[in-house]
């Protein structure tokens, strides 16, 4: 009886924030393109892109177009892996394209920690399977699609951001295509400009009423998802706080 361990290298675990349009020889080289022996392969190339050269897409003839062949059943992945220092919310944000066939060939997108079971190998489903389970989340994954579940029938390019909470820790980005074996359209899935930040949220701080006072700082302004704000109120002579409100 044989026992197989498959290991992943993370001596090149990017720090957040993370940017990346695919134009940069050697980020590409850092992202895993776990295509093992199917027809329909993920590629970094020049035959889809949403501005600059170069994108992330599925390709059945080596790169050279972003078609695929839709008679042949197909499982697999492209993946960046992440480090998280502080736990949060994280913006991630990737445009996308990917026509296919709803419920049978689609993208879908996942943060997958390390500590999940990760079976990230071509030809293997993780239990994403055509139909009844296009749009399941395997235990322990985190779906960063906006929307949510399968992506499909889109031709044109679409934007996607989503805000997930993530503890400390490593993640793999991941991309995973899937496609039965029988009918479905052209184009596949293709990925551009990945973007993973932390959160933010826009705080609009103000003195109700008569304004019988002032609050420091005032105004509209940026806070990252995490950070502390202060805030000093003050009263004018004569008059004293009333009330402290927040989301009202």
């Amino acid at each position: 009886e044989w026992t197989v361990t498959i290991t992943q290298d993370l001596s090149s675990v990017a720090s957040l924030p993370y940017e990346c349009d695919f134009e940069d020889a050697t980020e590409n080289g850092n992202w895993m393109l776990e295509n093992g022996t199917q027809t329909n392969k993920w590629h970094i190339g020049t035959a889809a892109s949403n501005g600059g050269a170069n994108g992330l897409y599925i390709s059945s003839n080596n790169g050279v177009s972003n078609t695929y062949n839709t008679n042949s059943e197909t499982y697999s992945y492209a993946y960046r892996p992440i480090e998280v220092e502080e736990a949060g919310h994280y913006d991630f944000s990737f445009d996308w394209k990917s026509y296919g066939e709803e419920y049978y060939d689609f993208l879908r997108a996942f943060a997958v920690p390390l500590s999940a079971s990760q079976n990230l190998v071509a030809g293997e489903s993780n239990g994403i399977e055509a139909y009844y389970s296009s749009s399941s989340v395997p235990d322990g994954w985190i779906d960063i699609a906006n929307p949510s579940g399968e992506l499909s029938e889109e031709s044109d390019w679409q934007h996607s951001e989503k805000s997930v909470a993530l503890e400390t820790g490593i993640y793999n980005v991941v991309f995973f295509w899937e496609n039965d074996n029988s009918d479905g359209d052209q184009t596949p899935a293709a990925i551009d400009n990945v973007s993973i930040e932390r959160s933010t949220f826009t705080i609009n701080a103000s003195v109700g009423g008569e304004g019988y006072g002032t609050i420091d700082p005032s105004g509209e302004f940026t806070v990252v998802d995490g950070a502390t704000q202060v805030f000093t109120m003050t009263p004018w002579d004569g008059f004293a706080l009333s009330s402290f409100m927040v989301n009202g």
